[in-house]
């Protein structure tokens, strides 16, 4: 045997184990860092999603509420001054825990609603505008978001705006 083989030899040998645990040791610090901006960021988009989802809901019921103002007023053209009739249309239009009360309608008619003129494609039919609001906690809406740690709830508030043209022109 020569010199050079058992020099090979020796070198090809493990010595010993100096780095056992410490990928382990370097997974665990990176998920400790890692993981609660990962949980975070999961929660903010949960907390998004559901924020436009509610968003949605109230564009669909101020679409809906103008639409039956609207017709309301073709049947009856009292229902633009009573807001007794107006409430009465109104409580017929609800979304599961969003839209649950009337009085989180805000109903605009025209003052004197004008002759309606279809002169060269210009018109000035008079249009009924319907805002729907959602406030965190108010008419017993529940609160959003849930949990809310930093107390966002108070200051959380969406609305959503509609127009429908009156019908009866």
């Amino acid at each position: 045997m020569s010199i050079n083989s058992n020099l090979k030899r020796k070198s090809t040998r493990k010595v010993g184990r100096p780095n056992s645990g410490a990928v382990t040791a370097e997974f665990a610090a990176s998920l400790a860092l890692i993981l609660p901006m990962v949980l975070m960021i999961l929660y903010a988009s949960y907390e998004v999603a559901v924020a436009l989802m509610i968003f949605n809901a109230l564009d669909h019921s101020a679409h809906i509420a103008a639409m039956a103002l609207s017709k309301a007023y073709g049947c009856d053209a009292s229902c633009a001054v009573s807001s007794a009739k107006q409430q009465q249309v109104l409580s017929n239009i609800t979304f599961n825990n969003i839209v649950v009360n009337p009085n989180q309608f805000a109903v605009t008619f025209p003052n004197n609603p004008p002759a309606a003129s279809w002169k060269n494609g210009n018109s000035n039919v008079p249009i009924v505008t319907v805002a729907c609001t959602y406030a965190s906690g108010q008419f017993g809406l529940p609160l959003f978001p849930s949990p809310d740690p930093l107390q966002l709830g108070k200051l959380f508030k969406l609305q959503a705006t509609a127009s429908a043209y009156l019908e009866g022109f």
